[in-house]
């Protein structure tokens, strides 16, 4: 195991200040500001840290990149001309596994070995409970010539855990050479290097290319199945010559991984769509598949900024639901799956969220900077009308920001740019000030009539965290974020600058602010591990000094993020519905819920997929924005 070196108080101070100043003579600013208010207000930031991602294979200091040969006893000679992380999921305990709540990350390589260009591919597991963070190396290598065959990287891939805590991979690569097959990982098979890392290969190539996607979304459904929608591949001459208008499924529902053809969307020339990159697309409790917006990567496709959904079947229906009212090219989106408040009833109202983007992409403005939007919109039935509501304004426009959902019912927004950097400002303008939005309104039944959201800044962050940045909520309530491109790493690394630490081999780790509001519930037990849908009575024993009978907690299920490309394909926060708290002892309770429902043939399934999810207790006792959750424990839910 390697065990990397924190930066030290002085490079912390010195290194954003030089920073600074270069952006000022290059004429650009980053936001970035040191909050005066207290870590109950604004939460806090630890780090960063410098992950030293390489392997132990390996010989040579990884900051000195671009600058001396190092000897690799796989490669031999090379020079690393680029590497960045750019992929983070949080392991479940599949298998009573040793690394559960810990983070599989992955990234990607440019290196130089024997005069050519070689595109690397590594893979770790980092323990975020160790100060500073640890780090595992896996046995991964696909190292390979610039003509890359096809499955030697999974870097701008897609994937999602599947029902069995296995994580399910397919796509990525390269735009010229997408990987055409399907990896799983089993972190009960992963081992530090040269052991097995628990990767393994579930397909051959396949001459259909079904799987042959760059940048493509993956979404899990209630059966299981996982569905891989949007990406593209590029030719020689860089004209987009898949442009998958189809979906394709690869499920781990049974073992060996099978899939099954791809779905065309059929009719007419509406419906044939390309959704391009990374489509913000979910799974709804209704089965269907939900895409918020589309990201088109060529500015000669006009984006179409509409929300489809598409019915799974034989033939399958895509329906333009509605349009927006600006693009979000590489904003952000989330889904909350609430209980409705009604005793009788055990369901969910749905909510998803937009939140940012750049709404230049087909029309760039003829003068002045390309700044991105600071809105927040929530989908809605208003009259059955499908609509996007707006929630309010934040503070700074983002686009390639991560947000990420916390078990209080906000959503944390971090990182990210206020100018389009695909309009010729290249990585400028970060923003490093996160904030925190809250949708304050509780629906009693569906429909409701909506409320602004409201919107706090938090403790800005030191590193720039934009396109290829990742975060994820891990499971003691702290936000875990790594990597990023941005203007000080170049790739290749301009002479002089080996030396300046880049985001994309750096960590920060966020202590959101209910953190610092008191003692923290405990679970001290749970009666099932493993819940069945429908399941009633599943006793929660709770420590804790509020009053739980006065106002019950409430409990929460979140899935395991699956980030890259600041989109997580897996998160999700599902409400389980209480039905009784009672005293157990003193400062002790027993909380009584039921597993998210079944529902008529299964189809609410679909609001809460099968597989391992990360059950939180929060204390309301202290009233709204004062909420403190427990640390996670996990449950399976099948």
């Amino acid at each position: 195991m390697i065990v990397p070196r924190s930066l030290s108080t002085s490079a912390i101070v010195t290194k954003p200040l030089i920073r600074a100043i270069a952006m000022l003579a290059c004429g650009k600013i980053a936001y970035s500001q040191t909050p005066l208010a207290p870590p109950s207000q604004v939460g806090q930031w630890a780090g960063p840290f410098f992950l030293r991602l390489y392997p132990a294979h390996a010989v040579g200091d990884p900051l000195n990149l671009g600058k001396e040969p190092k000897n690799d006893s796989i490669l031999g000679q090379i020079t690393i001309d680029h590497d960045e992380v750019g992929a983070a999921a949080v392991i479940p305990p599949t298998g009573n596994n040793p690394y559960a709540g810990q983070i599989l990350a992955w990234n990607f390589e440019l290196l130089e070995s024997g005069g050519n260009e070689v595109h690397n591919f590594r893979a770790w597991i980092i323990d975020p409970t160790q100060s500073p963070p640890s780090v595992t190396p896996l046995y991964f290598n696909f190292a390979g010539p610039n003509n890359l065959s096809e499955g030697t990287s999974f870097f701008c891939s897609g994937f999602s855990w599947s029902k069995d805590g296995k994580l399910t991979i397919a796509g990525g690569g390269l735009p010229s050479k997408p990987n055409g097959q399907i990896y799983e990982f089993d972190p009960t098979a992963a081992q530090p290097e040269p052991n097995p890392s628990g990767f393994t290969k579930q397909f051959p190539p396949m001459s259909n290319h079904l799987f042959w996607r760059f940048y493509p979304s993956m979404i899990t459904m209630g059966s299981g199945a996982n569905i891989l929608i949007g990406g593209y591949q590029i030719d020689s001459t860089t004209n987009i010559t898949n442009t998958s208008d189809s979906l394709c499924v690869a499920s781990s529902a049974t073992l060996p991984i099978s899939y099954a053809a791809e779905q065309t969307f059929a009719g007419t020339s509406t419906n044939n769509h390309f959704w391009g990159q990374y489509p913000r697309a979910f799974c709804t409790k209704s089965g269907k598949i939900f895409v918020a917006f589309d990201n088109f990567a060529d500015g000669s496709t006009p984006s179409i900024s509409s929300t489809w959904e598409y019915q799974l079947g034989n033939s399958g229906s895509l329906v333009n639901l509605v349009t927006h009212a600006q693009d979000h090219w590489y904003g952000s989106a989330v889904i909350i799956e609430e209980q409705v408040i009604n005793p009788a009833v055990n369901d969910f109202y749905e909510r998803i969220f937009t939140i940012g983007g750049s709404p230049w992409l087909a029309n760039p403005p003829a003068s002045g900077n390309p700044t991105t939007l600071q809105t927040i919109h929530e989908y809605q039935l208003v009259n059955g009308t499908p609509t996007w509501t707006s929630k309010g304004v934040g503070a700074f426009g983002r686009m390639m920001a991560n947000a990420v959902i916390l078990p209080n019912r906000t959503v944390f927004l971090v990182g990210g740019s206020s100018l389009d950097s695909a309009l010729g400002v290249v990585y400028a303008q970060p923003v490093q000030i996160p904030e925190i939005f809250d949708p304050s309104d509780q629906p009693a039944v569906s429909p409701f009539t909506p409320l602004p959201g409201t919107w706090t800044q938090m403790a800005n962050h030191t590193e720039h965290r934009m396109d290829h940045s990742t975060a994820v909520l891990l499971p003691d309530g702290r936000v875990f974020a790594i990597g990023g491109l941005d203007n000080t790493s170049p790739t290749p690394v301009t002479p002089g600058t080996e030396n300046v630490l880049r985001p994309g081999d750096t960590a920060e780790i966020f202590s959101p602010p209910y953190l610092f509001k008191g003692p923290r519930p405990v679970i001290s037990s749970i009666s099932a591990s493993t819940w069945n849908y429908g399941d009633t009575n599943i006793s929660i024993t709770v420590r804790s000094g509020s009053n739980l009978i006065a106002l019950p907690p409430k409990v929460v299920l979140m899935r395991p993020c699956a980030c890259t490309h600041n989109f997580d394909f897996d998160q999700r926060y599902v409400e389980v519905k209480s039905t009784s708290v009672t005293s157990a002892g003193s400062n002790i309770y027993n909380v009584s819920v039921s597993a998210p429902p079944a529902g008529t043939n299964g189809i609410l399934k679909n609001a809460a997929p099968p597989g391992w999810y990360m059950l939180f207790v929060i204390d309301q006792t202290a009233g709204p924005g004062n909420e403190i959750p427990s640390v996670a424990k996990w449950v399976k839910l099948q």
